[in-house]
């Protein structure tokens, strides 16, 4: 027997039970019901807390002013990541019914075309002719890559800006995060935005104009231009996104959180099906944990999203090499023929140790998973370069240890929590040292509050707390977290 999630009923859920035998039942309603259901809950609770926030008229200290200003901008950028977040939704399940055959959506030129790949404008010398680039690059320099992005107005949007953000999004999160196949995007983008393209986001199953205007939405963050940077133009993108979603790509269906294989044609029993639901998954249950610290306590509630079935596998091939992966720079690091399937690898451990963490999780588990880890997920602090998935991999696993022994101000001091509060800080350390914390994952940033926090309780070295702020000072939706740092640090 399954459960089946229902819609809300008078606040609740209706659930039915109905055999596994039901093969004809598409599982993805299942999934949508409980992500659509979920989104409403988020934006629900943030009106809730906008109302209560625009009842506050009485005068409060300077620091509280400093706070409440910092809630409003978490806030702000939380319902833009909210907007994305319901674009990917409606992308992903405004499909076509599974049972429907999919059509053969590549003939055999086709499939020869589609060995290229996008090549950034920085990995391409443009002091030779033309007819001595390779073929791939002679493709990616009439690659029409701004075909489909939206008018920015004054701020110069270069195809050098255009590739850094790809290439810092695909190397500091898109597969560990988002479980989002790299190769594939840049292998369909190549073709779809070819000058002589005939190709729909139907033939297409990794890349849409949706799906390229939401990884920039995601990724000009990482920019170091400030304009681009700033939320206004994150927004743009997001915007001209959904503008896509409603004007052509109404019956695509592209998972949400960059997840760009279409769900509708991969199959009940398929290895993609798993690999975007684990996805949804794991991103459902990040947002979740990121909003534990800003959401009254009887507005938690758990997950309203089925568990998936199954393991999660790979999707496509991927072989490791023999050379080494210690490298000189970050640059080669991210460039090794490797960094793909490590970065995949640490997807798939991950959806382990969220299957943990997601219930009422014990020491015993948690260690049993940590020392299953294979040799090249291992974290050594001799490594000049870590990477960046395997260095989030561990310090979800080490907070996962810290939640165990929270809140910590009513325990005694507890070897394996400052155990766990050490590691964590060589970790943040780690990061910054070797990548900048400019591109510390966000959905982490709650480990680095929840380190910092404890830290002051335990009232362990400075250096500790330092680099927990520092971290989190790069977010201005962190503020809040950083306010109430300072302010226990100073009561204490």
């Amino acid at each position: 027997m399954q459960r089946v999630l229902a819609t809300p009923v008078d606040g609740g859920y209706e659930c039915t039970w109905t055999p596994e035998t039901e093969g004809e039942r598409p599982v993805t309603k299942q999934l949508v019901k409980a992500l659509r259901a979920k989104t409403h809950q988020l934006e629900a609770e943030i009106s809730q807390l906008k109302q209560a926030d625009s009842r506050i008229v009485l005068p409060v200290p300077l620091l509280a002013q400093a706070r409440m200003q910092s809630f409003r901008l978490f806030i702000r950028n939380l319902s833009l990541y909210l907007k994305v977040y319901h674009m990917f939704i409606q992308a992903m399940f405004q499909s076509r019914a599974v049972s429907t055959p999919a059509p053969e959506t590549r003939s055999q030129s086709v499939h020869d075309h589609f060995s290229l790949k996008y090549q950034y404008i920085f990995h391409i010398d443009t002091s030779l002719p033309h007819n001595e680039q390779s073929p791939e690059h002679q493709a990616s320099l009439k690659c029409e890559w701004n075909r489909y992005l939206p008018n920015l107005d004054t701020i110069q949007f270069s195809r050098h800006e255009h590739d850094t953000l790809l290439h810092r999004y695909f190397s500091y999160g898109a597969a560990w995060l988002f479980g989002m196949l790299p190769d594939s995007f840049l292998h369909d983008m190549l073709e779809y935005l070819s000058p002589s393209s005939t190709c729909t986001p139907d033939q297409l199953p990794h890349y849409s104009p949706i799906l390229h205007c939401s990884v920039l939405a995601f990724a000009s963050s990482m920019s170091e231009n400030p304009h681009v940077r700033q939320p206004s133009t994150r927004e743009k993108f997001a915007t001209h996104a959904k503008q896509w979603l409603d004007k052509s790509e109404r019956n695509t269906g592209y998972m949400y959180t960059g997840m760009s294989m279409r769900a509708a044609r991969a199959g009940t029993a398929s290895q993609l099906r798993s690999w975007y639901c684990w996805s949804a998954f794991l991103t459902e249950t990040y947002v979740r944990l990121s909003l534990e610290s800003f959401v009254a306590q009887e507005m938690r509630r758990p997950s309203e999203m089925p568990t998936p079935n199954g393991l999660v596998t790979l999707p496509i091939a991927y072989e490791l090499s023999a050379q080494p992966l210690s490298e000189m720079s970050a640059t080669h690091l991210f460039d090794h023929v490797d960094y793909p399937r490590i970065t995949i690898e640490c997807f798939i451990k991950c959806t382990s140790l969220m299957l943990i963490t997601n219930t009422i999780p014990t020491a015993t588990q948690l260690e049993t998973w940590f020392n299953a880890f294979p040799a090249n997920l291992h974290f050594h602090q001799s490594d000049a370069f870590t990477p960046p998935p395997i260095l989030a991999l561990h310090i979800h696993y080490w907070w996962s240890i810290l939640r165990l022994y929270l809140p910590d101000s009513a325990t005694e001091p507890n070897l394996s929590m400052n155990l766990a509060l050490v590691k964590l800080v060589e970790l943040f350390e780690a990061f910054d040292a070797q990548f900048g914390l400019q591109y510390f994952p966000r959905n982490l940033l709650k480990a680095m509050y929840m380190c910092g926090r404890a830290s002051i309780l335990e009232r362990l070295p400075e250096d500790g707390i330092e680099i927990c702020l520092k971290g989190l000072r790069v977010w201005p939706c962190a503020e809040s977290m950083v306010a109430d740092l300072v302010q226990l640090r100073s009561s204490l």
